[in-house]
């Protein structure tokens, strides 16, 4: 991941934002009906560089007023947040909006602008954007992407937990989450020690296909009174607490438990709940609107607990959050970093801003993969379940020779190796990918992440995984140079032997995911530099989450 420095004034640096206009505006002025990705985690205003985008195209006349932007979500709630953004009169005085951009973009929802499209014989909308353009892989997004149209999707992330094909063309532009920490534009999280229940959980599956079975399994009273009781003796460290359950059943039951133990302690919180619909003839504990209840709840500065299912992951901004417990376990690396983004956003005020992440966890027999924190870190599709590892360092020379160690270890043939002569600098990842079917065999095979190549190599093995079971037997000259558009001349992809044995990894650690077996086959080493100004910092980490990681061994 490319991590830039920091400006030296020690404010947030949002300057990315004018390379992502220009990277849309560009693609768009070269292909009107090219479908494009904006690539910008939670926090780092996806929504404002969209509208900024589109004010530009306006300015520079590649859009007239006389034209129409479809800007279609899938909630009520992102579609709140998009409509107020394009109408803050701070946005529009700061960025100086183009005076017809609140008449030519409009926002609806996904089945409305299906309708609208239709119904557009004139041809008077010339740009369509898909919010949180990951669910763009479903069947009611498909249509979409038969019109004449241009498309740009905005998304945290560009890769799916699954193998459906995300449409797009190019991703137009994209930045990581470590890269939007280092600028200060989003506070680094403080991960917890996570908080395990000691139940077991017996589960087949984590899609959360049978609501009934997730339910019974996790909405239980011993469950609940951990939570409760773990959150409300946290009243002097906890202000603003974001609960995620995985059913609204689940939000009934941990509402009147939070409930009792908050009173037990003093009534030291506000407790409430939102729903996305109405239950019960309510969607929330006020009996408000939802859009209503969340501007409350935003402007309320006493400690308070909110308790929703799927329903804060996306669209709500409320940068006073300051903790977030994820009492429902996810394979989705998507997921958890929406989940995450409640918190971090900066409200400016580095000294007291805090960014806590609590986890409850369960003994999950069935499942030998879970998500952790460093996912945050990396940029890497988890489809096929990577071990993702850090690794801190001082100098130029330390990371060298630990590189080369690995190399070593690993059995990396030596025409790899030669590449980490001049990697271009500090910043650099490492996969590395065992090909061989036996388990004495110790051959791996190296892909050296840099600045120069993470953003092709990156695409390149993400949408390998996420479509492995259509890519693994494609002929590879074509896959790789032609599909994915590799140079031929590539350090790695030159070779047909490192080509075939990408593929035989991935298509082998495919299989052991399938036979619900621990994948040992591929592992992404990010390798991080300890300044003199964050040494500290990045050591606190470093034994924070090796401590989650022993305690969380099952």
């Amino acid at each position: 991941m490319s991590r830039p420095s920091i400006k030296s004034t020690g404010g947030s640096d949002w300057s990315f934002q004018e390379d992502a206009i220009a990277s849309v505006v560009r693609y768009y002025e070269e292909e009107p009906f090219a479908k494009n990705l904006l690539v910008i985690p939670t926090g780092g205003g996806k929504t404002l560089t969209a509208l900024r985008a589109i004010s530009r195209l306006l300015d520079i006349g590649r859009l007239s007023n006389e034209d129409r932007v479809l800007w279609t979500v899938h909630s009520k709630t992102l579609r709140d947040q998009a409509e107020e953004a394009l109408i803050d009169i701070k946005n529009i005085k700061k960025f100086h909006f183009n005076k017809y951009l609140n008449t030519v973009v409009e926002v609806r929802m996904k089945e409305a602008a299906r309708a609208i499209l239709a119904q557009d014989t004139n041809r008077s909308y010339k740009l369509l954007v898909i919010d949180e353009a990951h669910h763009s892989a479903a069947n009611t997004y498909r249509e979409f992407f038969n019109d004449r149209i241009g498309i740009l999707g905005l998304t945290a992330t560009p890769t799916r937990a699954d193998e459906s094909v995300l449409n797009f063309d190019r991703v137009a532009y994209s930045i990581t989450f470590s890269e939007l920490i280092d600028r200060r534009v989003i506070l680094m999280p403080e991960f917890l020690p996570p908080v395990n229940t000691g139940r077991t959980i017996r589960l087949q599956s984590l899609d959360y296909s049978d609501l009934g079975i997730i339910d019974e399994q996790y909405n239980t009273d011993f469950r609940n009174r951990i939570i409760s009781e773990y959150i409300v003796k946290k009243r002097d460290i906890f202000t603003k607490v974001i609960i995620f359950v995985p059913t609204n059943n689940h939000v009934d039951s941990l509402f009147e438990k939070l409930s009792v133990y908050n009173e037990l302690y003093g009534n030291q919180f506000h407790v409430g709940y939102i729903y996305s619909e109405e239950r019960n003839g309510r969607s929330n504990d006020k009996g408000l609107k939802n859009k209503e209840y969340l501007k409350w709840h935003k402007n309320y500065t006493e400690p308070s607990i909110l308790i929703n299912c799927a329903m804060l992951n996306e669209g709500y901004d409320d940068p006073n959050i300051d903790t977030v417990v994820m009492a429902v376990p996810t394979r989705s690396i998507l997921y958890y970093m929406q989940c995450i983004g409640r918190v971090v956003r900066n409200p400016g005020d580095k000294k007291t801003s805090k960014a806590r992440v609590v986890e409850f966890v369960d003994n999950l027999p069935n499942f030998v993969y879970r998500i952790d924190n460093k996912w945050l870190f990396a940029d890497i599709s988890d489809y096929l379940e990577p071990k993702v590892i850090e690794v801190f360092y001082s100098t130029r020379t330390e990371l060298k020779n630990t590189i080369n160690k690995c190399l070593s270890d690993y059995n990396v043939l030596p025409e790899y190796i030669e590449q980490i002569s001049d990697f271009g600098s500090d910043l650099v990842s490492l996969m590395l990918l065992k090909p061989t079917l036996s388990e004495q065999e110790n051959r791996w095979i190296p892909l050296l992440f840099n600045v120069k190549n993470r953003e092709l190599y990156t695409h390149t093995f993400n949408e390998i995984c996420n479509n492995i079971n259509e890519y693994q037997d494609i002929e590879q000259e074509y896959l790789f140079h032609e599909r994915l558009k590799v140079p031929r001349d590539d350090f790695y992809f030159k070779s047909g032997k490192y080509k075939s044995d990408l593929i035989h990894a991935l298509k082998k650690a495919n299989s052991e995911k399938k036979e619900r077996r621990e994948i040992k086959r591929i592992i992404y080493i990010n390798y991080f530099k300890i300044t003199k100004d964050n040494w500290w910092t990045r050591l606190m980490r470093w034994f924070r989450r090796r401590y989650t990681q022993l305690i969380s061994v099952k």
